[in-house]
């Protein structure tokens, strides 16, 4: 029930998180990434086969800074695996 160039996090239970779950740094997690075969992430024409780039980094998160203002903007943890899932959708559009 994936589409190809998604992803999922699991946590040690298997359980898939939310975008707006919050992540533990001490806890251990799966990332699953969703590549269909010869699709357009596929760097391998030959069938059966999937090579993809996948690019991975961890941001501490800090606390915001007081401002007097409101701000919005997402929340670290899954909204920085959602970035990082499109790192490669980028990378496909710029080889083309």
């Amino acid at each position: 029930g994936y589409a190809d160039q998604s992803f999922t996090l699991k946590n040690t239970d298997g359980n898939n998180l939310a975008f707006t779950d919050k992540i533990d740094p001490a806890a251990t997690y799966t990332l699953i990434l969703f590549v269909k075969d010869n699709g357009e992430f596929d760097y391998d024409n030959t069938t059966g086969s999937v090579i993809d780039p996948v690019a991975m980094a961890m941001n501490e998160a800090k606390a915001p800074k007081p401002s007097g203002g409101s701000s919005s903007g997402c929340s670290a943890g899954v909204g920085i695996l959602a970035l990082l899932a499109l790192l490669p959708l980028a990378a496909a559009r710029r080889r083309k």
